[in-house]
């Protein structure tokens, strides 16, 4: 029998919260438009769910590929059109209960949705269901990193200059990193802003996208980053496009949610789960 921990079941009992979702639209109408990232992320969606789940449902899944900025952009326009362009977006958690203050995604029904009483209390939110749930941490290359991180702040040791990675689209989590270790903290990122400057100095060499990081942890070109413990978990199988990384766990957690925007396509359709 496989052992599964508490973060893996999170992430499991997750992705089946959206799995179950999808169906009501492939009864109500066939076709169904998910704002997403692309990459790794959406192939998950499309092994686990539309391949899987949704096999011979006879459902069309339509992919709208961006980062979640480009997404709450989306909404933000939209918000006054009779319909939208996606049924259901994907966004941080941040991301999330910024469009929901604004007013343009839907609250759940938690009556329609029976499964979501099987999410971890602390990630519960009463506008999305979350299906991801994992730790941020720092990866390393064991064999040019030694002694192992044990903080934030040995991304900015002088002898790794040059041989440090971030991502563009982790933005947020970046800044609130460097301001733990400058003074401040999740409330608090103004302290961060002179500490990635000190970063920027140093050579720190900047990705797009979670895939072209794990291609500069491959080729050596970077040897420490701060990423998803997920990410290090797939990373290290032997289907990974990475060199085998070590991690070090940092910060408890972060999340996704998929949520209902008010101008869905479908949401004048049957939406019980």
């Amino acid at each position: 029998m496989t052992k599964m921990n508490r973060r893996t079941f999170g992430i499991l009992s997750g992705g089946l919260m959206l799995s179950t979702a999808l169906p009501a639209f492939a009864q109500a109408g066939g076709r169904v438009v998910i704002g997403t990232w692309g990459g790794d992320y959406q192939n998950l969606q499309q092994i686990n769910i539309a391949d899987s789940v949704l096999k011979d449902s006879g459902m069309q899944v339509i992919y709208d590929p961006a980062n979640d900025v480009v997404r709450k952009s989306k909404l933000m326009a939209e918000r006054r059109l009779p319909r939208g362009s996606m049924d259901i977006a994907c966004l941080t958690r941040q991301g999330s209960y910024e469009m929901y203050a604004n007013g343009l995604l839907e609250e759940l029904d938690e009556s329609k949705i029976p499964a979501l009483s099987k999410v971890l209390p602390f990630i519960r939110v009463p506008y999305g269901i979350p299906h991801i749930y994992t730790g941020r941490v720092i990866l390393f290359n064991p064999k040019e990193v030694s002694p192992a991180p044990t903080s934030y702040n040995d991304l900015w040791d002088p002898k790794y200059a040059g041989r440090i990675g971030v991502i563009d689209i982790q933005y947020q989590t970046t800044i609130e990193s460097a301001a733990m270790i400058a003074g401040g903290g999740p409330s608090d990122y103004e302290p961060g802003k002179a500490k990635l400057l000190e970063l920027k100095k140093q050579g720190v060499k900047i990705y797009p996208t979670n895939e072209a990081m794990a291609q500069a942890l491959k080729s050596g070109e970077i040897v420490m980053c701060i990423m998803w413990n997920a990410r290090g978990y797939m990373w290290k199988k032997p289907v990974s496009t990475s060199r085998s990384p070590s991690r070090k766990r940092a910060l408890p957690s972060i999340s996704r949610i998929c949520a209902f925007p008010r101008t869905r396509p479908t949401r004048k359709r049957p939406t019980n789960i």
